[in-house]
């Protein structure tokens, strides 16, 4: 069995490389070394992902986790590790928190400190190695001695990489016949931080302004025709003019084009330019519009359907606040030592600060080392965790949404939210409201945003 070490120590390798290439040939050696039924947990932890969903573990729990002392040597294999986060995904009911403490106590008990830190990393999705899941994508390729091509449009049939890179790995490329696109099975589209990451998952790519209001897919085998809305429901029965109009999407745009005037289209452009795509991407937010959809290249050719839409990419401008910094706790693993995970603050109608939640990702190696120097110059209270600082640094934060939060003061908390970059150039009293964050929570709620708190802990 493959000791959990040997994916750590392959990522932190992948990590500290900036070249594409050996990155590549870091992961590809290390799918070749292990067992079959290893592969597709591999598969999942190079790619920073965990295969068991959400694990429910919350910040506290892991703030508790890190203190564990970590073993001496390694011990724990990737089997050990996935069955753990299986049994976390499992735990509910009463007395919850209190077991998912006690189970990732233990699992981290027996992990040394690379491994702790891989860990943590890997469940808060933080593993920083450079283009993950297009990485390993490629890593398999090279692996089995494939084209890149013929791994992804499988991967994209079967769901995923792991089922594929196992067939390979032990089968050979004869493995690909058995991954065929599956038809009249409906999927969402997947997201991107940006075009750049989208071209990298779809190489060249038709891009379209993303505009509000009905979308559907439609799937046609033969005859027989589905039409599904964004929420994955068979509409086909209620739009029979489509049904009886379907056509390949080149054909759709060429009948557009002739059928009203060119400043009705929707704006479009095929392009593998980084650079293109970007300008087109900014040229939709100046409009007012929330970003773009890619789409593959090829018009003519059906959806590839299976892993979450991968044909499909939706590229939508994050959310960004200007925060304070209220306090930073001690680092874990690879930032023991250092000030990280922030305490993000709005300002209030009375001069003071509302928590928000906290964060350390985004934050370099650059700002680390920054704020050990700044936030000790700023600091007012110190404890084990923590240490508090006068409320002047203002920070811009990314984020995807405001949800509802019982955790914190102002009953507003960001998730997934991670650094941008400081803002030298801001006071504090310039720093966003809470009133502001309400207000993109309302906007949200309007538009069927998250709500529930307990959705989204």
């Amino acid at each position: 069995m493959t000791l959990f070490s040997t994916i750590s120590a392959v990522s932190r390798r992948v990590a500290q490389t900036a070249s594409r290439l050996t990155k590549g040939r870091e992961l590809a050696e290390c799918l070749r070394a292990i067992e079959r039924e290893e592969v597709p947990i591999a598969i999942a932890f190079l790619s920073g992902q965990t295969r068991r969903g959400r694990l429910r573990v919350s910040y506290a729990t892991l703030r508790i986790a890190r203190d564990v002392v970590p073993g001496e040597k390694p011990e724990l294999t990737i089997s050990d590790v996935d069955a753990a986060f299986g049994e976390l995904a499992a735990i509910s009911g009463a007395g919850a928190t209190a077991a998912r403490k006690q189970r990732l106590e233990a699992l981290m008990a027996h992990a040394t400190a690379e491994e702790q830190d891989f860990l943590m990393r890997l469940i808060v999705g933080e593993l920083r190695q450079g283009a993950l899941q297009a990485l390993v994508l490629e890593a398999v390729a090279a692996a089995a001695g494939v084209a890149i091509t013929d791994v992804r449009k499988a991967a994209m049939s079967a769901g995923g990489v792991g089922e594929v890179a196992q067939a390979l790995l032990f089968e050979g490329k004869s493995a690909l016949n058995r991954f065929a696109i599956r038809l009249m099975q409906p999927m969402s589209s997947q997201s991107a931080l940006d075009t750049a990451a989208a071209l990298q998952t779809l190489g060249a790519a038709a891009f379209e302004w993303k505009i509000d209001g009905a979308r559907v897919q439609i799937h046609k085998a033969g005859n027989e025709v589905r039409v599904y809305t964004r929420n994955l429901n068979d509409v086909t029965q209620r739009v029979p003019e489509i049904v009886a109009l379907v056509r390949p999407a080149s054909e759709r745009f060429r009948l557009l084009a002739g059928s009203v005037p060119p400043d009705s289209l929707i704006p479009r452009i095929v392009t593998g330019d980084p650079a293109e795509a970007t300008e087109f991407f900014e040229q939709a937010i100046v409009h007012g519009h929330e970003g773009v959809m890619a789409k593959s290249e090829s018009l003519d050719a059906p959806c590839e359907a299976g892993r979450r839409g991968a044909g499909r990419i939706k590229i939508k401008r994050a959310n960004t606040l200007d925060l304070v910094v209220l306090a930073a706790e001690w680092g874990h693993g690879r930032r023991r030592g250092w000030l990280s995970n922030l305490h993000l603050g709005a300002r209030d109608q009375n001069g003071g600060y509302v928590m928000l939640g906290k964060t350390f990702k985004g934050l370099t190696n650059q700002m680390l080392e920054w704020q050990a120097q700044e936030f000790l110059k700023r600091e007012t209270v110190r404890d084990a965790a923590a240490v508090h600082l006068r409320p002047e640094v203002v920070v811009e934060v990314a984020f995807n949404e405001v949800q509802a939060s019982s955790r914190y003061p102002g009953g507003l908390a960001l998730r997934f939210a991670r650094v941008k970059g400081y803002r030298p150039d801001k006071r504090r009293d310039e720093a966003d409201t809470i009133e502001t964050v309400r207000q993109l929570y309302s906007a949200q709620v309007h538009a069927g945003g998250p709500q529930d708190p307990a959705a989204r802990s």
